[in-house]
């Protein structure tokens, strides 16, 4: 096993996030900057107020990358920044744009790039979605057209699964799936109905596995395995939790990430 941390070069030993680029480049969102590691050595990307169109923010948490290779970074306080690899020119989108991609709220838990090209952002106080053919921002906030309730409060994760079918995680509203024709949402609540706002139903990581079960990783609640029946119902299929003494336990009920290797 070898270590990276700061005395190797990095900018910081706390890593929110990473993402391998499409030109095999590894890059490490820090609360401290952006880094880029190429397998031998790594580089820092920080804010340089000598030059115009530079990042504003040093706390970094989400990645995904666009068609173009851009970057999208989410931050804590300051929105998203995208940041173009060729001129290390840097773009912010925020809530208080004026040029209708303003987004919700500044504070940002995930950023993620869809295979349609659609920049899914979530944020502590609703769901946006940018649309990079069409250069549109939309805000999911309140009632859609079709009566249904858009996410509510604060959206944790986004995860497009082997269907192409958008999954949405939320903290404490249970999970959302995305409706391409209605462009509205169906909510799945995590348990019984009582369970709404309960640690279950705060989905921090989704991932799916070959067989078609769904993993959901939350914030105190475990890790569950579920499946969709037509997307129409979600069956939870066994519930993991960290149970003292047992000898075969997950370490903790706080679920960060998941990965298929």
């Amino acid at each position: 096993i070898q270590k990276y941390n700061i005395t190797s070069g990095l900018s910081s030993d706390y890593i929110r996030a990473i993402c391998q680029d499409s030109e095999g480049y590894i890059w490490l969102a820090s609360s401290n900057g952006l880094n880029r590691f190429d397998g031998y050595s790594s580089k820092s990307y920080k804010p340089d107020y000598n030059k115009p169109n530079t990042f504003t923010n040093l706390d970094f948490n989400s990645l995904t990358e666009d068609k173009d290779g851009n970057l999208w970074i989410g931050t804590d306080h300051s929105g998203v920044f995208i940041f173009n690899k060729q001129t290390q020119s840097v773009e912010i989108i925020d809530r208080s744009d004026t040029t209708g991609l303003a987004i919700l709220d500044n504070n940002i838990n995930h950023v993620y790039c869809d295979s349609r090209q659609r920049v899914w952002i979530c944020t502590f106080s609703g769901l946006n979605m940018y649309d990079i053919h069409t250069g549109k921002m939309s805000s999911y906030s309140g009632i859609a057209e079709s009566g249904k309730p858009y996410p509510l409060g604060t959206i944790t994760f986004t995860y497009e699964d082997s269907r192409g079918k958008i999954l949405i995680g939320s903290w404490g509203n249970g999970l959302y799936t995305y409706n391409e024709d209605t462009d509205d949402f169906n909510r799945f609540i995590l348990g019984r109905p009582e369970n709404l706002n309960d640690s279950i139903n705060r989905v921090n990581s989704i991932l799916e596995d070959p067989d078609g079960n769904y993993w959901l990783g939350t914030w105190e609640g475990g890790l569950l395995k579920t499946k969709f029946e037509d997307y129409k119902e979600l069956v939870v299929l066994q519930h993991y939790n960290m149970n003292f003494g047992e000898e075969y336990t997950i370490s903790s009920n706080i679920i960060y990430c998941l990965y298929l290797d």
